[in-house]
């Protein structure tokens, strides 16, 4: 929504006697399927991008005249001294700063970097429908920094699912896992079982769209075709079969959370790759994952 405004507004088009206006960017996520719902950047084709990266596509399609500069890097302290948001680029790098951060601690150390610095900051957030606007100019008003949010509540999705880097991420990602398998997903059965046995499948899939969308469709439907399996009980061999069934779904479960995943993440980001800012890709926040592949030996 930003960079929207920004490229409507011609921002980063104008040259000063010094040099040419630019809109500097950083995001060391890559898009997932499921932010295309949620933004008015990204499309089908830009599953895997970075998310800098396609930004910058999107914008130069809105406005070509804006001059983009996009990184691939986390903005904060860089023990190892290699950020390109060094001390120069704090003090003389930059003019205003613009947040759509989804943490706590990103707001508070870019906070600490204007108030250092003398630097206007904006800094935005959503919630679900509720929305905050709070504009530092140095001297006249408070610092973002100045007064406290509430704790968060939750843990960003792209940080749980791909580069998870505390214990408390871990706990989390498992805590949300259970509630799906176990909560979610049964609920889900009771409420669409006697749509399932009362409609005919192709009129349940239409509405089943109509309702929900088709991204959100989709993988309910996958879902209940993984969930809905049915045993006889008069079956002699009832008992083995569900142990089997059981036994086969947590086996393919385990291959598709701890080897497919990860080996897929990997084949996307290698162990030697590069950023876009030519630093290593599994620094800092980023820690590369290892598979896990079962053996039946």
């Amino acid at each position: 929504e930003i960079l929207k405004n920004l490229a409507a507004m011609d921002v980063g088009t104008m040259k000063n006697k010094k040099k040419m206006g630019e809109v500097i960017l950083t995001d060391m996520d890559t898009i997932e399927k499921s932010n295309l719902s949620r933004q008015l950047l990204f499309r089908d084709g830009d599953v895997g991008k970075f998310k800098s990266v396609a930004a910058q596509e999107a914008m130069k399609r809105m406005n070509s005249k804006v001059n983009m500069n996009v990184h691939t890097s986390k903005v904060g302290d860089d023990p190892m001294g290699q950020s390109v948001f060094d001390d120069s680029f704090w003090s003389s790098g930059v003019d205003i700063v613009l947040n759509a951060l989804d943490n706590v601690e990103a707001r508070l150390f870019i906070d600490s970097q204007c108030v250092a610095n003398k630097k206007a900051l904006i800094d935005a957030g959503t919630l679900g429908a509720k929305g905050n606007v709070q504009v530092v100019v140095p001297k006249k008003s408070e610092s973002y920094g100045s007064s406290a949010d509430p704790p968060e509540p939750t843990i960003p999705v792209c940080t749980l699912k791909n580069f998870p880097y505390e214990i408390s991420h871990t706990i989390q990602w498992g805590r949300d896992l259970f509630d799906g398998l176990y909560n979610r997903r049964p609920s889900q059965i009771n409420e669409q079982k006697e749509s399932l046995s009362t409609m005919e499948l192709s009129n349940f899939a239409r509405e089943l769209l109509a309702k929900v969308g088709e991204d959100v469709a989709t993988e309910m439907a996958e879902e209940l075709v993984e969930d809905m399996i049915f045993f006889d009980p008069d079956d002699d061999e009832y008992a083995s079969q569900i142990k089997s069934a059981a036994l086969n779904w947590a086996l393919d479960l385990a291959t598709k959370l701890y080897d497919d995943a990860m080996s897929n993440l990997l084949k996307k980001h290698p162990l030697n790759s590069l950023d876009d800012d030519e630093k290593p890709f599994w620094s800092g926040a980023r820690r590369a994952p290892t598979p896990l592949r079962y053996r039946e030996d």
